[in-house]
């Protein structure tokens, strides 16, 4: 019977607790976009040893600068609108 209480107690406990912390924790949430199709926009990893400053120079003149929305130091990469 002692068991079955403490049972009983600890899981009301974990979700009055998951009530309480959801809509106050501060977590945004994103909403997920759905397409038919593709978006064009593509995340692009170059090969290691690739000069992605060329590349991205080249693609910059060949569109007027207006296709890459993200350029990152951690991958050798790109995202844009492809």
């Amino acid at each position: 019977m002692v068991i079955t209480t403490m049972r009983f107690l600890a899981a009301a406990t974990a979700i009055v607790s998951a009530l309480i912390v959801s809509p106050v924790s501060g977590v945004a949430h994103i909403p997920i976009q759905k397409y038919n199709g593709t978006t064009g926009r593509y995340i692009v990893q170059l090969k290691e040893g690739a000069d992605k400053s060329s590349l991205l120079s080249q693609l910059m003149q060949a569109v007027d600068g207006q296709v890459i929305t993200h350029d990152w130091s951690i991958i050798n990469g790109f995202a844009g609108m492809l």
